[in-house]
């Protein structure tokens, strides 16, 4: 998690930071990297929760 933070923080893109892709998010998919032991990118594995707050797109 620590170099992705890194990276994102240099480029605005946490990819190439030891975790799996990490798509760019969208309201649409609501694409979310959950991290764990395990780390992997989900779509909307909130939808409920995210959906108390709408984003316009």
């Amino acid at each position: 998690m620590a170099g992705a933070l890194l990276q994102f923080m240099k480029t605005g893109n946490p990819n190439e930071g030891g975790l799996p892709p990490w798509p760019r998010y969208t309201p649409k998919k609501g694409e979310t990297m959950v991290l764990d032991d395990v780390s992997e990118a989900k779509n909307d594995p909130d939808r409920e929760g995210r959906n108390l707050f709408p984003v316009k797109e």
